[in-house]
């Protein structure tokens, strides 16, 4: 099943081997900017200029609600992702900011800050170690996940960092920015 979420305020499920729309879940109050399966492909999280994030219970398609809302951003979230345990949820917002959500309690665990415009961008490492976060600052950042604490910032984009991407063994970060370049470089697991 394939989610996507919608200027229409909608996440969209569909049928990948039919192109068919199977479910159409609307409770946000505004744009939907990121959809992110849990590892486990049991649940969904949404990203909204509502300044929420989402859960929404996937065993049940015909779920009206989500399960919970996430509030504490104070912009618009750009985007989510899970942690590769499926524990933790990472959002990036307007509001310059990461939020780390523990899945059990909805509690926000802990507020990284240091980018200097709007988190567009985010990505775990495959072993959960490090978070990557590109910016609106034309920077990326890495995060120690266990201190919270920046390990470095990689700076080279001219534009607005949009995407970043780790490779399945971790050692190679790549990004994408407005600059109409894309850049990739060999980052060891402590940041340098």
């Amino acid at each position: 099943m394939l989610a996507s979420g919608c200027v229409d305020q909608t996440i969209q499920l569909w049928d990948i081997q039919t192109g068919e729309l199977l479910r159409i879940l609307g409770d946000h109050d505004n744009i939907i900017w990121s959809v992110m399966w849990s590892p486990d492909g049991r649940m969904l999280a949404s990203g909204s200029e509502d300044e929420t994030i989402r859960l929404w219970n996937m065993w049940d398609i015909w779920i009206e609600e989500p399960t919970r809302i996430l509030e504490g951003h104070t912009g618009f979230v750009y985007c989510v992702i899970w942690s590769p345990d499926g524990g933790v949820i990472a959002s990036g917002s307007s509001d310059r900011t990461i939020r780390l959500w523990d899945i059990q309690t909805g509690q926000s665990l802990r507020t990284l800050e240091g980018h200097l415009g709007s988190v567009f961008n985010i990505a775990w490492s495959p072993d959960g170690r490090v978070l990557a976060s590109g910016s609106e600052g034309m920077t990326i950042r890495l995060w120690d996940m266990q201190t919270g604490q920046p390990l470095s910032i990689l700076q080279g984009h001219s534009g607005i960092v949009h995407s970043v991407a780790w490779s399945l063994d971790g050692e190679v970060l790549a990004s994408g920015s407005s600059d109409k370049s894309s850049d990739s470089g060999i980052q060891k697991r402590d940041g340098s």
